[in-house]
C-alpha cells in the first residue's frame, strides 16, 4: 500500500514539473494599456530636417509613454474630455536628433499642415498619441498618430493622423 501511494505522489510531481515546464509564460505587451495598435514595422510618419528619417511603430512604441486627459472645445462649442496615450515632444525629439529648430510642422494623411512652436509642443501634457479612451487611433489614410495639444491652449493646436514631421531651423 506504502508503494501504491509512493508511486502516486512521484507520478503527480512527475506531472506537475512538465506541466510546468511545457507552461508558455505571459507575454508582455510594449504597447500603451495593451492595446494592438498593428504591425509594429509598419512606417508611423516620415521626418525631415532631423537625424531620423522615418519611425515605425515598434520603435514609437519602445519611447517612454505618458497618458493624460485633455478636454477640448470645437469650434460648433462642442467640449469633448477624452483620455490619450502617447509619447511627449521632448522624448520623441531626442530619439529622432531634432536639434535646435524654429518651429515643427506636421502634415496630416490629407496633406493638411500646421506648425507648433516650443511652447505648445513642449507644454507639460501635449503628446503624440496613439490611443484615444483606451483603443487605438482609428486610421484615416496613413494617419495613426494624433497631436494633442495641451489644454493651455487651444483645440486649433490639434492635428490629426500625422504622417509627417518637417523640422523648420
Amino acid at each position: 500500500m506504502k508503494k501504491r501511494i509512493a508511486y502516486i505522489v512521484i507520478l503527480a510531481l512527475l506531472v506537475s514539473v512538465f506541466a510546468g515546464c511545457s507552461a508558455q509564460p505571459a507575454q508582455q505587451s510594449a504597447e500603451p494599456s495593451g492595446v494592438n495598435l498593428g504591425d509594429e514595422s509598419m512606417v508611423l510618419f516620415t521626418v525631415e530636417g532631423a537625424n531620423v528619417s522615418s519611425m515605425t511603430l515598434g520603435e514609437y512604441l519602445a519611447l517612454e509613454q505618458m497618458t493624460v486627459t485633455l478636454s477640448r472645445t470645437n469650434s460648433h462649442g462642442e467640449t469633448f474630455t477624452g483620455t490619450y496615450e502617447g509619447v511627449h515632444f521632448t522624448t520623441l525629439k531626442d530619439a529622432l536628433g531634432i536639434g535646435d529648430f524654429s518651429s515643427i510642422e506636421l502634415e496630416a494623411s490629407d496633406g493638411y499642415t500646421m506648425v507648433y512652436t516650443a511652447d505648445i509642443l513642449e507644454d507639460a501634457d501635449s503628446v503624440f498619441a496613439v490611443i484615444q479612451d483606451g483603443a487605438a487611433i482609428e486610421s484615416e489614410g496613413d494617419g495613426h498618430m494624433w497631436f494633442c495639444g495641451s489644454e493651455n491652449f487651444t483645440a486649433n493646436n490639434w492635428c490629426k493622423y500625422v504622417v509627417k514631421i518637417t523640422v523648420v531651423p
